[in-house]
């Protein structure tokens, strides 16, 4: 269980804010420790407390496409994480707000985010970081079509960033094939957030949505839509 939590939180600092901690290096204990000093707020809530402020979130959140960087779902995940910890959702101390289902993944209101994963993992559950919906469940098959198309086209721009030495000593100009393929993040990303993520809502109560890569070093800022 705490391996399980310790990775939990090391994906989520990895994911949200990043462009805060890319200028430094960082080693994973340096990372670990800030995310949990930043989450320490809602660890001293009571499960009550706790419950009320996520399901209260869960209000704002609703009915709209939220980027993934946004404050407001930052501070949600953090929370989510520490009421999954605590398995908030399951104690049913408060009922979660009209229009959010359970999910399969870990029972607790449903907040998919889509990210470059799509094509392997589905949709991702904020709370457990599992797979809350299967691609293959996405209730319109043309548009589950569309995002799988999406993330096999960015998974091969993405993967400039994992050459492995030897290729990158064979290619003529590294420097510039990264470069090219962030600029290629980037418009794959806005595509995302503009064209591609925004049908979901017709589904789900609300939608987040991952607008940066930090293995490119391509930073919310740099995703125009």
């Amino acid at each position: 269980m705490q391996k399980r939590a310790q990775d939990e939180l090391l994906h989520f600092a990895r994911v949200f804010f990043v462009f805060t901690l890319c200028s430094v290096a960082h080693t994973s204990d340096t990372v670990e420790g800030l995310w949990r000093d930043y989450a320490a707020i809602f660890r001293d809530f009571d499960d009550l407390t706790l419950a009320r402020w996520l399901a209260q979130t869960l209000s704002q959140l609703h009915g709209r496409l939220w980027r993934m960087s946004h404050p407001l779902v930052a501070s949600y995940h953090l929370a989510a994480m520490v009421g999954h910890d605590r398995q908030i959702w399951h104690q049913r101390l408060i009922g979660s707000p009209p229009d959010y289902p359970m999910t399969n993944c870990c029972r607790a209101p449903l907040l998919p985010m889509v990210t470059r994963e799509v094509l392997e993992c589905g949709l991702i559950c904020v709370h457990c970081n599992g797979s809350a919906v299967d691609s293959n469940d996405i209730p319109d098959k043309g548009l589950a079509e569309n995002l799988s198309g999406w993330a096999e086209e960015y998974a091969a721009i993405h993967g400039v960033a994992h050459w492995d030495e030897e290729r990158k000593l064979n290619h003529s100009n590294y420097e510039q094939a990264f470069e090219d393929a962030a600029q290629k993040s980037e418009q794959m990303l806005s595509k995302l957030g503009s064209e591609m993520a925004p049908p979901l809502l017709e589904f789900f109560p609300a939608v987040i949505w991952d607008d940066q890569d930090e293995c490119l070093q391509v930073r919310p800022e740099d995703i125009v839509l």
